[in-house]
């Protein structure tokens, strides 16, 4: 009985994965012991699963490695993910490294892959890049395609001329190896391809014959006839096509045709039989039915650890840590990301250097994501789209600019 919930089985505890019956626990989660049905937490803060004695690790949590039977942090741990003793050995060295770092030398250790590079097998050697956007990977170099707006390269993805442009942005055209933005025929239209809607704006439905007609129901957000809601606006739910308020209480976001019971609740809340139920960490996004203290999502600038509580980033700019508060995914809202040269992956200050190390506030205004040059958007905020005026850059208003208006 894979995942039994912690309210149906109190005898298995949050700390449970599998469970024979309300009494017997048969397998623990990570960093737990299984004894006599039972889970004990592992006595080494740092082990991730000590099977069936709490007090003998057998595997370690990334960035330590087993020495003498307990966990030790791996030499050079911010880079390093795992790390053993080899034969003859007797202290840790490095097995694998973090994304965007090789192993190499003697002994062993996590060497940078160069500005951009997400995987490589050797420095200069890189065979994916860790931007968003068109890049391509040209001679073990991850390169930014030249025409501005482009999404692919031309050329092949082993092969890529990222002086040619084989396809746009969404709402964003080819002409000439140029993206321009076309003017769209079609009021409501969210998102407009050659002239023509492919899909309206909340609230209004695609015809047949590509034009955006508002839903009947004002509380409809996605409607398959004007008459028909599939989908309601926050604190609704669909009943025989119409919107009702939903009745699972007021951190309720949507229910479903039983309005009793939610589906989905407001940022810090879990779902618990169809009720919202607050989660224990404050800095958490979601939290597990079984137990709100074990959190599955966290906040923008905070990492989900694998005892499902949240961590903070080292850097106040980053929007998302994953592996270790130090490596920096992805910055907040309107900084652009670069790896650092030694793997660690920071936005400090507001200014974006050529190696790649430091972040800067985007230039373009409305702009979600500017990537390695401030002055180019590579995403916008949500509710606009990224449009050229010239050889500008800019961010508009999806639903209004650039569309009539009725």
């Amino acid at each position: 009985m894979p995942g039994c919930p912690a309210e149906s089985f109190p005898a298995c505890d949050g700390a449970c994965e599998e469970c024979a019956s309300s009494t017997k626990c048969t397998f623990c989660r990570s960093r737990f012991a299984t004894i006599n049905s039972k889970c004990f937490p592992c006595l080494d803060k740092a082990c991730a699963k000590c099977d069936k004695n709490p007090s003998k690790c057998v595997r370690c949590s990334n960035g330590y490695g087993l020495l003498n039977g307990v966990c030790k942090l791996c030499p050079g741990s911010s880079t390093c993910l795992s790390c053993s003793v080899k034969p003859g050995k007797t202290s840790l060295t490095c097995d694998e490294c973090i994304p965007s770092t090789f192993l190499g030398g003697n002994p062993p250790t996590c060497k940078s892959c160069g500005p951009g590079c997400a995987s490589c097998t050797a420095a200069g050697a890189c065979r994916a890049c860790a931007y968003q956007g068109c890049y391509g990977n040209v001679n073990g170099t991850c390169t930014r395609c030249a025409v501005a707006g482009c999404a692919i390269p031309g050329g092949t993805f082993f092969k890529p001329n990222v002086k040619k442009c084989s396809a746009c942005a969404a709402t964003l055209t080819l002409r000439n190896n140029t993206c321009v933005r076309l003017p769209c025929p079609v009021a409501k239209c969210a998102n407009c391809a050659g002239g023509k809607c492919q899909d309206c704006v909340i609230g209004y439905f695609l015809r047949a014959d590509g034009r955006c007609v508002p839903c009947v129901d004002k509380n409809c957000a996605q409607c398959i006839t004007p008459n028909q809601c599939l989908g309601c606006k926050p604190g609704m739910g669909p009943v025989g096509g119409k919107c009702v308020p939903c009745k699972a209480g007021k951190q309720c976001l949507y229910c479903d045709q039983d309005v009793k019971f939610c589906s989905a609740c407001q940022q810090g809340y879990g779902i618990i039989k169809g009720a919202c139920v607050k989660c224990t960490d404050p800095n958490c996004l979601e939290c597990n039915a079984a137990s709100p203290s074990q959190c599955t999502a966290c906040k923008p600038t905070f990492r989900r650890t694998r005892s499902y509580t949240c961590q903070k980033c080292n850097d106040p700019l980053c929007g998302l840590c994953d592996g270790t508060p130090s490596f920096c995914n992805y910055c907040k809202d309107s900084f652009g990301f670069v790896p650092g040269p030694t793997g660690t992956h920071t936005c400090k200050g507001f200014r974006l250097v050529d190696n790649g190390t430091c972040c800067q506030a985007c230039k373009v205004p409305g702009c979600s994501f500017c990537n390695t040059a401030a002055s180019v958007c590579e995403g916008c905020r949500s509710g606009s789209s990224l449009a050229l005026s010239g050889t500008s850059q800019l961010c508009v208003n999806s639903t209004l600019a650039g569309f009539p208006t009725s």
